[in-house]
């Protein structure tokens, strides 16, 4: 059994989804569900930007502490590596992060990539859904509050099964994510308190894929409906879930994200996402 691409899909079940891939190598997951010490950034009381730091127990972040050092969100930058976001160019703004060069913390302005700006979004990002029932991928600007630059997405749906958020390079101009060690993304999400995300997936040229499969937060997020939670998915092979079948990083033409529902719908929305070096601030 493969997993789907990585859309989002809530429900706290580890499922797997089959893909057409025929690759049969195993995947093996890890219990840690962050890396004590580290942190990542956070919205605090009354929206201040502050960090949460992962327990000495790796079981999950303490609460947000504001004031907390943090790189500063820069403006101007440029648009989507690899042609994803053709002729745009990032506004001003950015994630207001952790200390850059911390493992698992990260900040940026818009000199990093966003595959969530530029003039043909609707091109690049499509959903899909494993069930019935209707849903919604909705681009939006700056009234509505982006994570990074000007533009985010919003999937709202009922579906009761998996939900997928799927981004795909332009035909010819596939990602060169070779000397990126990790992909960033910021999410907000408004669901009940059983949904979740649940897994991201790479696809390269020849349809191999590599991603996660967890039913642990790590990479996804908590019910937060007015809070951007700034994300870290580690490509080395030490996260929980991480598989891969000898994918070619060269070539990456899509990137899935996926979670599962519990037969709750739910309001998803993704921002800043990125292949970026450890500890690169951005700014």
């Amino acid at each position: 059994m493969r997993l789907g691409f990585a859309f989002f899909a809530l429900a706290s079940l580890a499922a797997t989804l089959p893909i057409a891939c025929s690759s049969t190598s195993t995947r093996t997951s890890q219990t840690v569900d962050c890396i004590p010490g580290t942190t990542q950034s956070c919205l605090g009381p009354a929206a201040c930007t502050g960090a949460q730091t992962c327990n000495s127990s790796g079981t999950g972040y303490d609460e947000c502490q504001c004031g907390a050092s943090g790189g500063a969100g820069g403006s101007g930058g440029n648009a989507a590596s690899g042609g994803s976001a053709s002729g745009g160019t990032a506004g001003s703004g950015g994630f207001a992060g952790n200390s850059a060069g911390g493992t698992g913390g990260w900040s940026t302005g818009l000199s990093c990539d966003d595959l969530v700006e530029g003039t043909d979004l609707t091109a690049r990002w499509s959903t899909r859904h494993d069930g019935q029932t209707s849903f919604t991928l909705e681009i939006l600007g700056t009234s509505d509050g982006p994570a990074a630059g000007n533009q985010f997405l919003r999937v709202t749906t009922g579906a009761y099964a998996r939900q997928y958020i799927r981004y795909t390079a332009p035909t010819g101009s596939p990602i060169d994510a070779t000397g990126k060690d990790e992909l960033r993304y910021a999410v907000r999400l408004d669901t009940n308190d059983l949904s979740h995300f649940q897994g991201i997936q790479f696809e390269d040229a020849n349809g191999v894929t590599a991603g996660v499969d967890t039913d642990t937060e790590t990479y996804w997020a908590t019910r937060q409906p007015t809070v951007w939670q700034y994300k870290t998915l580690k490509l080395d092979g030490s996260g929980t879930g991480w598989y891969d079948d000898g994918i070619d990083w060269t070539k990456i033409v899509a990137i899935e994200f996926y979670e599962e529902i519990y037969n709750y719908g739910f309001v998803f929305d993704l921002d800043g996402v990125s292949f970026e070096s450890s500890g690169a601030s951005c700014d």
